[in-house]
């Protein structure tokens, strides 16, 4: 009815009646209708108002109120992760209206319907075996049922499982001690972390499905598994080889003395992580290799050779070895000529260079002692030593028998310089004018078959006497100082040249 007419009704009537009449209101239990008394009707809806007919002959109304009732509504919750077979998930719905309640609820395929809910919110446990949504279809309380729209929310339970273990690890399986490298699974569906572990002294850390390491010395095994609330996967592995730069190589042996031009070898024990080596040589040296030896042929100068183990992962420290190449000693000797059997011991001369020894028949400490040797022609042979450079040459000494001319020891207070000369030499007595008084004596010079080329007669031993020899050939002579009683005071060798 339209509430306009309805007041002007009210109103009429109001002015109409003066008797007036209080009646309690009327409930009606519906939520809307329609009423006729008194030859007046009435209709309503929810939640308007509406007035009650008297029966009656004065047909005095009365305003009444209507009460409505309000429908119940629903909302669920409870969206939720769960592992299968190990956990269920509670859902809650939270009502209105009056007790009791029914719901219907539903995963989408089978509803449920629970009856007699006297208290919201209410909660239901459920166990799917895959991802659900629930929702709810239908609430009714003591009174009415829910309308459209009044049943809202839902409430997805995810149902989760145990990560498959992890796809082969990707890296290198080879790698070099001492350096990073990094390892990587394929993403596991379900993990939501990785549990990685390494080696022994390597280093790294992570929880998804990359980790960076820093290698150590050692190779192993590497683990990773697969995580998530309902448990940890399988391990999958990994193993891994590690090489390192090789050890310093052993000390280098060979010989560290070497003459010019001369070969040698020099090696190291082979290191079987090693790929190849470096070899270094002194200055001017030649020779090269990368295995574990070296043939080097050495030149006249010193210096270290070394070696260096390489592989993949780099290069070892150096051995070294400390090494002398000695020049080649040229030597010569001239032939010592013609002396007397009764010649007392003399010092061998005429060797080039300086500085070698004497040896043979009756040398000893490069003395000549002709009475040992005996008559005839012997080798004496000089050599020198340069390092490990030894070179020698030899020369021949003929003994003769001097029968009629004595023999003394060498005065080595004469002189008889210089020696080797070209045009002259100068005889010089000094100190041994004393041992000789101031007699003459006769110098005798003699070449290398023993037959005298100049003798001449020192008259004055105080003096310096001076021999010239420039008619002589080159070559090697011996000079004898024989006294008074013809008795060989000095003798020396003299090389022309």
């Amino acid at each position: 009815m339209n509430k306009k007419i309805f007041l002007l009704f009210l109103l009429l009537a109001t002015f109409q009646y003066s008797h007036t009449q209080t009646l309690s209101p009327t409930v009606t239990p519906t939520n809307g209708g329609y009423y006729n008394a008194g030859g007046n009707s009435l209709s309503w809806t929810m939640g308007e108002t509406y007035n009650t007919t008297l029966s009656g002959g004065n047909n005095m109304l009365t305003q009444g109120q209507q009460q409505p009732y309000i429908a119940p509504t629903s909302v669920i919750s409870g969206t939720q992760s769960i592992c299968a077979g190990a956990a269920s998930g509670n859902i809650t719905v939270a009502l209105t209206g009056t007790p009791p309640w029914s719901i219907t609820y539903s995963d989408g395929i089978t509803p449920v319907t629970v009856s007699g809910i006297m208290a919201s919110p209410y909660t239901f446990t459920v166990s799917p075996a895959s991802t659900s949504t629930y929702s709810i279809s239908a609430v009714n309380d003591a009174n009415s049922s829910a309308q459209s729209g009044g049943n809202t929310g839902s409430a997805v339970v995810t149902v989760n499982t145990i990560p498959p273990s992890p796809a082969a690890i990707l890296g290198n399986s080879a790698i070099c001690g001492n350096t990073s490298s990094s390892f990587t699974v394929a993403a596991v569906a379900g993990a939501t972390s990785y549990t990685w572990t390494l080696p022994t002294g390597w280093s790294g850390t992570s929880t998804i499905d990359t980790i960076n390491t820093i290698v150590s010395t050692t190779g192993g095994i590497v683990t990773v598994t697969a995580n998530n609330v309902c448990g940890i996967s399988g391990v999958q592995t990994f193993t891994i080889s590690v090489n390192n730069i090789p050890a310093q190589p052993t000390s280098i042996s060979g010989v560290t003395q070497l003459c010019n031009n001369s070969p040698s070898i020099y090696y190291v024990t082979h290191d079987n992580t090693a790929s190849s080596y470096t070899w270094l040589l002194p200055t001017s040296w030649t020779g090269s290799s990368t295995t574990d030896s070296i043939t080097a042929t050495a030149a006249a100068t010193s210096g270290v050779i070394s070696v260096t183990a390489t592989n993949g992962c780099g290069t070892s420290n150096p051995s070294t070895l400390n090494v002398v190449g000695n020049a080649i000693p040229i030597v010569t000797v001239s032939a010592f000529g013609t002396v007397c059997h009764n010649l007392t011991t003399f010092t061998l001369s005429g060797g080039s260079p300086a500085g070698g020894t004497y040896g043979g028949t009756a040398v000893n400490s490069n003395l000549f002692d002709p009475s040992v040797a005996g008559l005839g022609n012997h080798f004496i042979t000089y050599t020198v030593t340069n390092g490990a450079c030894i070179r020698s040459d030899s020369a021949t000494i003929t003994v003769v028998n001097c029968t009629g001319i004595n023999s003394i020891s060498v005065n080595n207070n004469i002189d008889i310089y210089p020696n080797p000369t070209s045009n002259e030499f100068t005889i010089s007595i000094g100190n041994a004018q004393t041992s000789l008084g101031n007699n003459q004596l006769i110098m005798e010079m003699v070449d290398v078959l023993g037959k005298q080329v100049i003798q001449s007669t020192l008259l004055d031993l105080s003096k310096d006497n001076k021999i010239n020899i420039e008619q002589l050939n080159t070559g090697i002579y011996f000079v004898r100082l024989i006294d008074k009683d013809n008795n060989i005071v000095y003798s020396q060798k003299i090389i022309k040249q």
